[in-house]
């Protein structure tokens, strides 16, 4: 299971297994969509 921390700013560092599987770079953009069993993450580019 991996995890983020919320920091006071509001802001998640996603752990880099994550940022990687989703090939995500700086700036990449995610859009997180709300399911009833949890959030699903999607790379938006």
């Amino acid at each position: 299971m991996l995890t983020a921390t919320l920091s006071s700013k509001g802001q998640l560092t996603l752990p880099k297994p994550l940022r990687d599987a989703f090939q995500l770079r700086t700036g990449s953009r995610v859009l997180f969509t709300l399911k009833p069993d949890g959030a699903i993450l999607i790379s938006d580019g």
